[in-house]
């Protein structure tokens, strides 16, 4: 662990920032063990050309960096600690040139899964380094936190196009391919479903162009199933959006079906806009109910119900509920009132309808130019606010 102060740690950043052609590094956040930062490049006209979101995240423990990511096959046999092996996995086995597709049955689609670029390892100075894809919109998190402050619901269209990105980040965890399982590869327990861990990129695709892009991250507490052993956890993972079966001595083995409950869990977050309804009703050792009164259609309602489904044996299953979410959303009666694939009717109405996402705007645009600096992030606390836990050690110490 490196024991610096925010205002250090901001340098020691930037310098980092600096040698490596960068012109700025400016903080956006931090939790668990980690610490992200956005770098940015400027053209010769001090406008932003080029944004990568930068995340070191500290090991204070040395056993913790023989906690590899065990298939090098897709990593170009290389060892990888567990999150950066497991994205950089996903990364490999996406042959596009344009990351931000990944290949399906029905053409390209948004890449459901936070991008990696880059990874590095500082063991004598107990972190390593993962360059991401930036996504400047924010996180479900603070989405979830702006409609509780302004008192509205989260739109129905845009809960199906996050039902369908996460449907695929769970097809992607469990084969590695949208289209086909992959020769040798392992299901993914993704451990940390929740709000804050599904970010919100750019579009690119046709498919809701109108909405930020959904992205899964934070594999930091993946798990990969391998044939040789049981799989029962061993209580990692954020207690509000564990499945029954992540539970210590559940004694029932995690499965893809794992990851299908946290994202039922996610989506009954944002219909609720109550971030504790999992772990409230994990406690009670009950499913968390989907309420009849939620403003929101039957259909939408029964199929998250099917995902909370208590015992993994009788939880809808990862194709099944991908098959279910394109024919809810697809001809005479679809419920996204046309934004799955917006015309340019619904294209020219949505700034001013109820579908309209209340997000943060995008304040390292490209072609913008570079706002002031603020204060580093440190936890609890959104970009810019200030904190009294300067300490750096402080700041490394968010185990959930």
């Amino acid at each position: 662990m490196i024991e610096l102060q925010a205002k250090e740690y901001q340098a020691f950043q930037a310098a980092h920032a600096r040698d490596e052609g960068w012109a700025a590094s400016r903080g956006l956040g931090s939790g668990g063990q980690g610490v992200v930062s956005v770098w940015i490049k400027l053209d010769p006209h001090g406008r932003i050309r080029e944004r990568i979101a930068v995340k070191d995240t500290y090991l204070v423990d040395k056993d913790e960096w023989e906690e590899v990511y065990p298939l090098v096959q897709f990593t170009k046999w290389q060892a990888h600690v567990i999150e950066a092996g497991a994205l950089t996995a996903f990364h490999e086995l996406n042959a596009q040139p344009r990351k931000e597709f990944v290949q399906s049955p029905r053409g390209l689609v948004n890449n459901p899964i936070i991008d990696i670029r880059d990874y590095r390892e500082y063991p004598d100075d107990d972190f390593f380094r993962m360059a991401l894809e930036y996504c400047p919109f924010g996180d479900l998190e603070e989405l979830c936190n702006t409609y509780f402050e302004e008192g509205r619901v989260v739109p129905e269209p845009f809960i199906w196009c996050l039902f369908a990105h996460l449907a695929d980040a769970a097809l992607l965890m469990e084969q590695g391919d949208l289209r086909n399982p992959v020769a040798g590869w392992r299901t993914i327990v993704h451990r940390d479903m929740k709000p804050a861990n599904v970010f919100l990129g750019e579009g690119s695709s046709c498919e809701y162009s109108l909405f930020p892009v959904p992205k899964l991250g934070d594999f930091g507490l993946t798990y990969v199933i391998s044939p040789a052993r049981e799989a029962y956890n061993n209580g990692g993972g954020t207690e509000a959006s564990m499945a029954p079966e992540s539970l210590q001595n559940s004694y029932v083995e995690m499965t893809t079906k794992t990851n299908v409950y946290g994202i039922g869990v996610i989506l009954l977050n944002l219909m609720t806009l109550d971030d504790s309804i999992g772990m409230i009703y994990l406690d009670l050792r009950e499913p968390p109910p989907v309420g009849d009164n939620l403003p929101y259609s039957d259909t939408l309602k029964n199929l998250v119900r099917r995902c909370v489904t208590w015992g993994p044996a009788r939880r809808i299953d990862v194709q099944t509920l991908r098959e279910e979410i394109q024919q809810a959303t697809s001809g005479p009666g679809e419920h996204t009132n046309g934004y799955r694939y917006p015309s340019q009717a619904v294209a020219n109405g949505y700034a001013g309808s109820g579908a309209a996402l209340l997000i943060r705007g995008d304040k390292y645009a490209m072609t913008l130019a570079l706002p002031p600096e603020t204060p580093l992030p440190t936890p609890g606390n959104l970009e810019g606010e200030e904190s009294d836990e300067d300490d750096m050690s402080k700041l490394m110490k968010m185990e959930e």
